[in-house]
């Protein structure tokens, strides 16, 4: 007899593939990471070297120009997490339309069992894509910043390639409680681009005091979450910590999987 978990397992990356949909969104979360990094890098007012320091063996040709922050490689990670919410939303909340989630269940009863199937399969998938994305988003980034300045890039840290591909994966999993809760494609999808763009928007368009800014940032799950990226603690999207900020959204993420989980334990299905 087959052990139930690897069976819910594989019947999750079964559903997961067997949708072109999710395939396809799968696929457009790395491509969204590497066109997103191009078009911001592309479009962004960069300082330029002369032509005749592009070649220059020695550092001090450069006295004025410095090499282009490479954490600009990695922007590209806000259109990637649309794809990573839109992915995670569809496997939980197609479940229920046209209430398939009765047959899921009738095949394997086990409710918790299901969801930390769906939400193993969910967060495995979208690292895998991350983690082919991230770097060719980072090459392609680095390789666009140095064309256009003339300067060699500065590269992000492995702890900023590797925390936004880790980013990525909590967003997929928060997204699925949201949609375990709100049972809603849309609801669920609104909910949570709000709660990552909602705080971010507020500050950019009310003027607040230095520390209730601060406040915000370092609670906030988007911006908190991708001071991982940041090249010094403090420097990034929030004062937070690098790691402090990534387990604050990890605080998040628990909390909407524990949501969604007690939720789908209770109500019928």
């Amino acid at each position: 007899m087959s052990h139930p978990v690897p069976a819910a397992l594989l019947a999750e990356w079964t559903k997961l593939r067997s949708v072109r949909s999710d395939l396809a969104t799968l696929v457009a979360i790395a491509l969204l990471m590497i066109t997103g990094t191009l078009l911001v890098v592309a479009g962004i007012d960069l300082p330029t070297c002369p032509n005749t320091c592009r070649n220059h063996p020695t550092p001090t040709a450069l006295p004025t120009t410095a090499a282009p922050d490479g954490t600009l490689a990695l922007v590209g990670v806000h259109f990637a997490q649309l794809a990573v919410i839109v992915l995670a939303v569809a496997v939980m909340a197609g479940e229920f339309q046209p209430r398939l989630l009765r047959l899921t269940f009738a095949m394997r009863p086990g409710r918790l069992g299901v969801f930390g199937a769906k939400a193993a399969v969910v967060a495995g998938a979208v690292a895998v894509s991350a983690a082919v994305g991230v770097p060719l988003a980072v090459f392609a980034g680095r390789m666009l910043l140095e064309h256009r300045t003339g300067v060699p890039a500065t590269g992000p840290s492995v702890r900023a390639i590797a925390g936004t591909v880790a980013y990525l994966a909590l967003i997929g999993l928060l997204s699925l409680g949201v949609a375990a809760a709100a049972r809603s494609g849309p609801v669920a999808s609104g909910v949570v681009v709000a709660a990552l763009y909602g705080p971010y928007l507020l500050t950019l368009l009310v003027p607040l005091p230095a520390g209730t800014l601060h406040a915000i940032q370092d609670a906030s799950p988007m911006t908190a979450g991708l001071a991982v990226q940041a090249a010094a603690a403090g420097s990034g999207t929030a004062p937070i910590g690098p790691w402090a900020g990534l387990a604050v959204l990890g605080a998040y993420t628990c909390g909407c999987l524990l949501l969604g989980a007690a939720l789908l334990h209770r109500r019928d299905a």
